[in-house]
């Protein structure tokens, strides 16, 4: 690494050059990617916080070897970190999120285009509220619930100037939500995809101790009629018959 050291201890990234110093907590870091060496280096080492800017290092040719070992060692590492959800949950700026909302729309003419609103949106634990505000006067003009039980998928999309997160809903038109900046909306985003899956886990969980529970009455129920048999106070026929009716057959 020319004129650059790269430092690495139990709890951060040091970074030092003749012109700046980085310090990244290794905890801070979401993703780590290495170009491989052209002709004039031995590489780019990327390394990319939550939300920071993304720290590049020039690698030389005879650091190569290096480089490649704290690539390995901070790829791990980032693939166990998780976004600091306590810290996105009292983030005023996220509570509410100012954004664009797109929602396609057909005109009488059948004629479909794609309505623009200035809006704020609010998560739950169940669901997004989206408050729909006026592009010129601000006026309120109404709020739209989206439940998660809605929706299908989540998906977010960088680009260049534009940055939209796509909430994919069952049976109707999907939503889209623009914000230019890019740190904001990664951090709506990583929230939002928390909540919405720790409401997909717990949904699934629910049906699950319920089968747990329907299964254990079922096998109650034959035993108690199974006795009720081997006492002799209803016949094999009365059993089978019941032992249908209880399962289903």
């Amino acid at each position: 690494m020319k004129n650059e050291k790269l430092e690495l201890t139990d709890t951060e990234v040091r970074y030092e050059s003749s012109n700046k110093t980085r310090v990244i907590p290794l905890s801070d870091i979401r993703d780590v990617r290495y170009k491989e060496p052209g002709r004039f280096t031995g590489g780019l080492l990327d390394i990319f916080p939550f939300y920071d800017d993304i720290l590049r290092i020039t690698i030389t040719k005879n650091g190569k070897e290096n480089a490649q070992k704290v690539y390995t060692y901070l790829k791990y590492i980032s693939e166990n970190n998780s976004p600091p959800i306590d810290l996105l949950e009292c983030d005023p700026s996220i509570k509410e999120f100012k954004c664009i909302l797109q929602e396609e729309r057909e005109r009488i003419t059948s004629e479909k285009y794609t309505d623009l609103q200035d809006a704020i949106v609010t998560i739950f634990d169940d669901k997004i509220t989206i408050k729909k505000i006026g592009m010129f006067s601000k006026m309120d003009k109404g709020t739209k619930t989206v439940l998660f039980q809605d929706i299908t998928s989540i998906d977010l999309d960088l680009g260049i100037t534009y940055n939209y997160i796509v909430l994919t809903m069952a049976g109707s038109p999907g939503i889209t939500l623009q914000q230019n900046n890019k740190r904001q909306i990664q951090k709506f985003y990583d929230l939002l995809h928390y909540k919405f899956q720790s409401f997909k886990t717990k949904g699934n969980e629910n049906i699950n101790q319920n089968n747990v529970a329907s299964t254990v009455s079922d096998t109650d129920e034959l035993l108690k009629w199974h006795d009720l048999k081997e006492k002799g106070v209803i016949t094999e026929e009365e059993f089978e018959a019941k032992k249908k009716q209880i399962l289903g057959l």
